[in-house]
């Protein structure tokens, strides 16, 4: 073998390859090999969008549940307390106890058939007799979302306020 057919041999190899890549791409390119993976890596990125959404609407569903039962309580709280407003806020936080709620007050009205509104401790309501006294709760708290959608804000305020009849 000369040196010229040593450095030929190469050249050779070097053909040779490059016609088999050229029919292995032109196999893939009437195959359907490919089709699945392709579909693959446009559906994954969707449906992990998906899930995340799924994910920040269970959080936002289980606060809002989280808030209106600890509202609930407090205002019924308030009826065995006759309208503390530290226990009713005291018991509203209790039973929201892993949330650190942001807004929790508490209060008593009374009112009188007629519409007016007199002191609770005190009023009268004349010939109705005595005034209805009402427990309110209003509990709040922010969810942070895990994700930036577009359209929504960053968090989701939920408000819940009970009003319970404490006579």
């Amino acid at each position: 073998m000369t040196f010229d057919e040593s450095v030929r041999q190469p050249q050779k190899d070097a053909g040779r390859w490059n016609r088999r890549l050229r029919d292995t791409l032109k196999e893939f390119r009437y195959s359907n090999l490919g089709g699945a993976l392709v579909e693959f890596a446009i559906t994954v990125p969707l449906l992990a969008l998906l899930a995340i959404a799924a994910a920040d609407y269970g959080r936002v569903f289980s606060v809002s549940i989280a808030v209106a039962n600890a509202a609930r309580t407090g205002a019924q709280w308030g009826g065995h307390t006759l309208g503390n407003e530290a226990l009713m806020i005291a018991a509203a936080r209790a039973d929201a106890a892993p949330l650190d709620l942001d807004v929790v007050t508490a209060g008593r009205y009374c009112t009188c058939p007629d519409g007016t509104t007199p002191v609770c401790s005190t009023g009268d309501c004349g010939s109705y007799g005595a005034p209805q006294a009402f427990d309110t709760v209003r509990v709040a708290d922010d969810v942070p979302l895990i994700f930036r959608y577009p359209g929504l804000p960053t968090t989701i305020s939920v408000t819940r306020t009970v009003v319970f009849r404490a006579q």
